[in-house]
């Protein structure tokens, strides 16, 4: 009796569903979790929700139908509305999924900047050598597809740490992993200088520290002493004039 009231919702269901029945038959597995993703609301960039979406999907081992079925679920707001508006049977697969999604949704994709870009990347005055290499890699995404050797001269031109720029100038990386593995060497340096005068500024307070503690006893010590010595000095003031004779006396 179950199993007939289960077969009318889905044959109910697959009357204003945009899935074919294929889709709309299969069921998500018992332990499958949806991703952990931020809603796509219309606003956000859809090609990075899409691929978030994805990414997870593919390491879970989820079919191409479990896909369609879970990704409205991380719909939200005029998206979640779009999808119950297309039209009934028209999906088959997730591509085609994707490719109404993005369709729709093209004012949200995200637009690339030009290869050129990456030559404003440039190490900022006291800026760490590591947190140049991180800014320029996290700069770099935002940029369209370029070659590795593009990436290279770039980065390169952005340096502005001297002893590392002498050594590039001196012999030229060939690859990134070359240019990485040298700069790790001057990193290292750049760490230990940073944590040597990090030691050395923590003992200067130290020292006047001491140095006060010291003035300060020492103080304490001459501030004792002519107290002592005021007290010998009154005692020795009331012996001698108590032998004078008082001067209102008859």
């Amino acid at each position: 009796m179950k199993q007939g009231r289960d077969t009318h919702q889905i044959k109910s269901k697959a009357k204003t569903s945009p899935f074919i029945e294929k889709i709309m038959q299969a069921r998500l597995p018992e332990r499958f979790r949806l991703p952990q993703i931020t809603p796509f609301t219309g606003k956000s960039y859809l090609t990075e929700h899409i691929e978030s979406f994805r990414t997870y999907m593919e390491l879970h081992d989820a079919s191409d139908t479990v896909m369609c079925r879970a990704f409205s679920l991380t719909l939200a707001n005029v998206a979640r509305l779009w999808f119950k508006q297309l039209k009934p049977k028209s999906i088959s697969s997730f591509t085609e999924l994707s490719d109404a999604f993005l369709t729709n949704f093209i004012g949200g994709k995200k637009k690339l900047k030009p290869p050129v870009y990456l030559n404003n990347i440039v190490q900022k005055e006291g800026e760490l050598l590591k947190d140049y290499i991180k800014r320029f890699n996290f700069e770099s995404l935002q940029v369209r597809k370029h070659s590795e050797e593009t990436t290279l001269n770039s980065i390169m031109q952005g340096i502005r740490d001297k002893p590392f720029l002498a050594s590039l100038d001196k012999n030229p990386p060939t690859t990134l992993a070359d240019f990485i593995a040298r700069s790790d060497k001057y990193v290292d340096v750049e760490e230990t200088r940073i944590m040597h005068e990090a030691a050395q500024n923590a003992k200067v307070p130290a020292k006047e520290s001491a140095k006060k503690g010291v003035d300060s006893a020492s103080g304490k010590k001459r501030e004792d002493d002519r107290t002592r010595d005021d007290r010998k000095s009154d005692k020795r003031s009331d012996r001698k004039f108590s032998a004078y004779t008082p001067l209102n006396k008859p």
